[in-house]
Parts: C-alpha cells; sequence; structure tokens
C-alpha cells in the first residue's frame, strides 16, 4: 500500500500541472497586440529617419504604452509581453526623468521583469 500512495500523489500532481487555468488563450490578445504595437512603433521610432517621422512614431509608442497600464495581464504569454516592454522602457525613461537605475524602486522593478522573463521564456516565443 505505501508504494501505491506514493504514485496516486505523483498523478494528482501531474494531473494539477495539465489542468486547465481556466483563462481562454486569447484572454490577453487585446494586451498582446498592444505590445506588438509597442514594439512596432519602437523600432519606427529608432529607425526614423526624420523629426517628423520620429515624432509619428513616439506618439504611436506612447498610445501603446498609455493602453497597457489598463490592460492586466491574464496568461504567462501577456506577463511576459508586459514584462518585455518594461525592460525595454524602463531604463531609458529612468534616465531621461532623472530617475537613477540605481535607486532600489526601479532596480526591484527591473528584477521582476527579468525574473518573470527567465521564468517564463517559452510563454513569450
Amino acid at each position: 500500500m505505501r508504494a501505491i500512495l506514493p504514485r496516486r500523489a505523483l498523478v494528482s500532481v501531474a494531473a494539477l500541472a495539465a489542468a486547465p487555468t481556466g483563462v481562454a488563450p486569447t484572454a490577453d490578445a487585446a494586451l498582446l497586440a498592444t505590445c506588438a504595437e509597442y514594439h512596432a512603433a519602437r523600432a519606427e521610432l529608432l529607425a526614423a529617419p526624420d523629426d517628423t517621422a520620429m515624432d509619428a512614431a513616439d506618439e504611436r509608442q506612447d498610445a501603446a504604452r498609455e493602453r497597457l497600464v489598463d490592460l492586466p495581464a491574464c496568461t504567462p504569454e501577456g506577463l511576459v509581453a508586459k514584462a518585455r516592454v518594461i525592460a525595454v522602457d524602463l531604463p531609458p525613461a529612468a534616465r531621461d526623468f532623472d530617475l537613477s537605475p540605481e535607486n532600489d524602486e526601479i532596480r526591484l522593478v527591473l528584477s521582476l521583469v527579468r525574473d518573470i522573463v527567465r521564468l517564463l521564456p517559452q510563454a513569450g516565443a
């Protein structure tokens, strides 16, 4: 009986790990699309040939960032996508607005972002 109990426990743990989370795969569709818009605007901003193109891309990037604030992540994919935006966006913002990258709060947020991206890499693929 002892040998059977651990095996049943393992089956239960495996079943729990494979159980659906109750979140539809498209639960983060708006968030993922907005993250994609953010990254596309950022790429355009970095490659902008002139100030007009740069300003337009900057406005699109800002608009996407503002929408992301109100879009909660509901899936691991959403968490990773949002973390990648923060990882790209926060360090230059901290410099531009005189927030020291050595500030403990900034370092804590960036540490969390790195943890999410590291622990859930398959979700962001």
